[in-house]
């Protein structure tokens, strides 16, 4: 997943500090007082906590999905 965003920030041309600035404002914060956790979500997202991933991911332009396996999907009419 790490290559994944790192791929996505270089595709946008923006900085991990950057990122952080974004996600700072919306949430009421310096970005400095946020900017290593962006860092290191970024570099490994498998050890950080999911709240801090979907802000990455969100402000990358994406979404997280989950799809269950060996289930019956049933559609709402």
């Amino acid at each position: 997943m790490d290559t994944i965003l790192s791929k996505r920030l270089e595709q946008l041309g923006l900085t991990k500090y950057e990122v952080a600035k974004r996600i700072a404002e919306k949430i009421g914060k310096k970005p400095g007082q946020i900017a290593t956790r962006v860092g290191q979500t970024i570099d490994e997202p498998e050890k950080r906590q999911y709240s801090y991933v979907a802000d990455v991911v969100r402000e990358l332009g994406g979404e997280i999905v989950i799809r269950w396996t060996n289930v019956d999907e049933q559609v709402a009419s």
